[in-house]
């Protein structure tokens, strides 16, 4: 998790050029995320818009569409 808010804080900031930031298993991310998006968000720690800087999905075919529509 140390790594994946470190890339994430990176593309926020835009320290590196953005990338797809996948996080696969939905039972495993939604918590976490959702606490980042009521906490953080919600306190206007950061912004709304940062959520979209990754997608959490179970499904493979939308990860790989994920991927490589971002590469376009």
């Amino acid at each position: 998790m140390d790594e994946m808010f470190e890339v994430l804080t990176l593309i926020q900031t835009k320290k590196v050029k953005p990338i797809p930031v996948v996080l696969f298993g939905t039972d495993f991310w939604t918590g976490l995320m959702s606490w980042v998006e009521d906490k953080l968000v919600g306190e206007g720690l950061i912004d709304e818009l940062d959520v979209n800087l990754y997608k959490i999905t179970d499904s493979v075919d939308e990860l790989i569409e994920y991927v490589t529509s971002a590469k376009k």
